[in-house]
């Protein structure tokens, strides 16, 4: 994962964690009951490693560049 991709995949992580955590607890607050919100807790830990946990290629669009090998 380069250095943008990292970048990408933390600020959707946490602008995901804020929408779907909020909604969560504001529906539980409504319902008079936690478990939709322990519900959709567990649903976005089950998405968000599926997401942001493997290296897909969308996340390596900018990959460094490196100096190359000096020959001896």
């Amino acid at each position: 994962m380069d250095y943008r991709g990292q970048w990408l995949a933390e600020t959707l992580l946490m602008l995901l964690w804020l929408v779907v955590g909020g909604l969560s607890i504001v529906v539980a607050y409504a319902v008079r009951d936690q478990r939709p919100a322990w519900f959709t807790t567990l649903a976005l830990s089950a998405v968000s490693t599926a997401v942001f946990v493997p290296d897909w290629s969308f996340w390596n669009r900018h990959p460094e560049r490196w100096l190359p090998v000096a020959a001896d």
